[in-house]
């Protein structure tokens, strides 16, 4: 479905961003920025 479609887009938008957080960030462990995230 299209929402289907909507939901995945927004959570891949949301995941790119974590990775391009963590790429600047790289002081930052990976863990701490999933643990905050859940």
């Amino acid at each position: 479905t299209s929402k289907a479609r909507s939901l995945h887009g927004f959570l891949s938008g949301i995941y790119a961003s974590l990775c391009a957080y963590q790429l600047t960030h790289q002081n930052k462990p990976t863990i701490q920025i999933k643990e905050s995230s859940a």
